[in-house]
């Protein structure tokens, strides 16, 4: 509508009464005509550079039918989901690897122990695969009877299954059948997030309906990474050479609408080959669902951050967690109203007895 109005402002320069004006409005006018044509019948003619976002692939861009809904099924469910009837505020789903049980221990002492702020209930859930030793699989068990906050699916814990780990959970919330939170957020489990900044940003996002914040780094143009690295994807999975617009997957909100929009649109979509899941699900998928850039933004707080990630794979990993969580608790307890989570003790004696053994056991490359 915009350009047709300049358009219309171009023509009417050259109408009769504005004979002075008439040569230069005319060039104007069919010069902006021409770039009007090029730009949108042939507009790969700007992309030559391969620098910008130009289309996705005919792969995911065509609807696959029938519709099929994603190959998970779950072995555990979160009790505290279903049992705490007020709608959450923020529904954290943290990706966790089926072995990781220090980093959701260590979740579950920090960010995770907060239960209510300023009468906004937080919740969160730990999304976890199914390992390959039964040894683990049975500890899980006894872990989700003492917590109540893990959602197992059946889809084997690999680095390139997460994109059917994390869209079996957009699934299970899918077949609720209604919205249990105003904000739905993914996360990692080797991240801290800073509720004080997120619960700060959200208040004032007046945006609702389909939206997406990208809660650490929002990607833009960005390029794909060929070769045989763990992020490298072959010719055959995407062939273009710019990703849309998407989320890092280390903190990535979204609401109701948004998550329910992109579930269905990968039920038509044949993603199952492609490794990257933040590419995937907060690109590729809602990319497909509109080509609107509104539908993602980039978190603009100020400066202040709303996840904090260590960058580090080693054992230092969990301190660095840790006295991360003392700063932004302090500033969270300064700002708002805060109670924590309590858990009870006697479902959790199996598990606490059997733990210290299954990290030594871990640590020491005995279970797997």
């Amino acid at each position: 509508m915009t350009r047709i109005k300049w358009f219309s402002k171009i023509y009417l320069s050259c109408s009769p009464g504005r004979t002075a004006k008439r040569p230069i409005a005319f060039v104007a006018f069919a010069f902006a005509v021409v770039i009007y044509v090029i730009w949108n019948i042939y507009p790969k003619h700007f992309n030559d550079d391969h620098t910008r976002f130009y289309r996705l692939p005919a792969q995911y861009a065509e609807n696959v039918y029938p519709p099929t809904h994603a190959k998970s099924s779950f072995n555990l469910f979160p009790n505290n989901y279903f049992t705490r009837q007020k709608k959450k505020f923020l529904l954290f789903f943290v990706k966790s690897a089926s072995d990781h049980f220090l980093h959701r221990h260590t979740i579950r002492h920090t960010w995770g122990e907060v239960q209510v702020i300023d009468n906004l209930i937080i919740e969160v859930v730990f999304l976890v695969g199914t390992s390959k030793n039964a040894v683990v699989n049975n500890l899980i068990k006894l872990e989700s009877d003492c917590f109540g906050d893990i959602l197992q699916s059946d889809v084997i814990d690999t680095f390139p299954n997460l994109t059917l780990k994390t869209l079996g959970a957009f699934k299970w919330i899918f077949n609720q059948k209604k919205s249990y939170a105003s904000f739905y957020v993914f996360t990692d489990d080797d991240c801290v997030v800073n509720l004080n900044n997120t619960i700060a940003f959200l208040k004032k996002t007046r945006s609702r309906g389909k939206s997406m914040y990208c809660g650490f780094m929002f990607e833009k143009n960005s390029g794909v990474i060929r070769g045989n690295g763990k992020l490298s994807v072959q010719p055959e999975q995407y062939p273009e050479s710019i990703y849309p617009d998407f989320c890092r997957g280390v903190m990535v909100i979204m609401t109701y609408e948004m998550l329910i929009d992109i579930y269905m649109a990968s039920t038509v979509t044949n993603y199952q080959s492609f490794p990257l899941e933040d590419v995937m699900v907060y690109g590729i998928l809602r990319q497909k669902i509109s080509t609107k850039r509104r539908n993602i933004q980039p978190v603009i707080n100020r400066g202040l951050p709303l996840v904090f990630y260590p960058w580090d794979e080693t054992e230092q990993l969990f301190g660095k967690m840790k006295d991360k969580w003392q700063k932004y608790a302090q500033e969270l307890h300064s700002s708002y109203l805060v109670r924590h989570k309590t858990y009870n003790r006697l479902k959790c004696f199996s598990f606490d007895i059997k733990m210290p053994a299954l990290m030594l056991e871990l640590k020491q490359g005995q279970v797997f």
